[in-house]
């Protein structure tokens, strides 16, 4: 799909911030010189041609009372449809992905911290007959607000520097708010006033959900409400998931130097295991697997960090957000 100046300025306007405002698309023109009509019809044709994934707010999970971990499996290639589809199912899978590896199947598992997070990733392994299986929480986040700048064709840190976040604690959240959490975490429909809509689905008016929503960005409890881009169809064709073994004391220094690389979108600290030794994971973007692997190399070469391994991403089998409270 073509993309002219106006619809890359536009994607990378709602990428970072799509106005949390009675009539967004309103704004939205005003920020790009162009009417509110052609600001909607250019946003519902990158929907329609698949550019945009989504639009909608993404929550900090711990802070929503969740835990996830990463999990991965070792699954017979025979059966790696069959058992994916599984995976796909459980709504507390957000990202599903074949790669290349030995352990060749990687979820995302979110799920209320009232649920024993060992016990339902025992319950998928024995659902899906899978070989051996590795739990990988994260310990520390370093790099994880990015978005897609299309203007330079690179990666992007969403608010400035990268630097470890610490893993919040859950906040008490009142009745109102869980219904505002439940309307926000929709994809927004196509109308001029789209949270309006968003509110009377779920009995509220317009401007309450809005200041919640802006409320929740100020607390934390929201990373942002945004686009969501399909980093395929905007000319990222390959990521793999480096995965590098960092002694503890240069932890901090590697995760922050690794985040510094703009073709890095996500870069975490997990616990290690003894399956599994490696305990700092980058997402890796570029045109081609060989431009991965070359970046990877020169991650290691500034780092000195060389006990390293490089999963391809083979097969993306879900990618959308977890819904809450539901």
């Amino acid at each position: 799909m073509k993309l002219d100046l106006v619809d890359k300025r536009l994607l990378n306007a709602i990428q970072t911030r799509f106005p949390l405002a009675a009539k967004p698309f309103s704004e939205i023109g005003e920020r790009l010189d162009i009417a509110e009509g052609e600001a909607m019809r250019r946003v519902e044709r990158l929907r329609e041609g698949g550019i945009i994934r989504s639009i909608r707010a993404i929550f900090n999970s711990r802070s929503l009372g969740y835990r996830s971990t990463l999990v991965a499996m070792q699954v017979a290639p025979e059966h790696l449809d069959e058992v994916a589809d599984v995976i796909s199912r459980h709504p507390g899978v957000s990202h599903n992905y074949a790669r290349h590896h030995l352990y060749n199947l990687w979820f995302v598992l979110t799920i209320p911290q009232t649920w024993n997070l060992g016990d339902e990733v025992e319950r998928l392994a024995r659902a899906t007959k899978a070989g051996a299986v590795i739990t990988l929480p994260t310990l520390r986040t370093f790099k994880i607000r990015v978005y897609w700048d299309l203007l330079e064709d690179t990666l992007r840190a969403d608010q400035g520097s990268p630097h470890p976040i610490a893993q919040e604690e859950a906040i008490v959240l009142t009745n109102s708010e869980i219904e505002a959490i439940r309307a926000l975490q929709g994809d927004l429909p196509m109308t001029a006033e789209p949270f309006h809509e968003l509110a009377k689905r779920f009995g509220m008016d317009a401007e309450p959900l809005l200041e919640l929503a802006r409320s929740f960005v100020e607390r934390g409890i929201m990373r942002r409400y945004s686009a969501i881009l399909d980093h395929y169809r905007v000319g990222f064709n390959a990521n793999a998931m480096g995965c590098w073994i960092v002694p503890q004391p240069l932890v901090d220094q590697v995760g922050r130097e690794i985040a510094s690389f703009s073709r890095v979108s996500h870069v975490y600290e997990r616990v290690a295991t003894k399956d599994w030794p490696y305990n700092m994971f980058a997402m890796i973007h570029g045109s081609s697997r060989e431009e991965c692997e070359g970046l990877t190399k020169k991650i290691s070469e500034h780092t000195g960090v060389w006990g390293y391994s490089l999963l391809h991403s083979v097969k993306e089998y879900k990618k959308q957000g977890i819904r809450y409270f539901v």
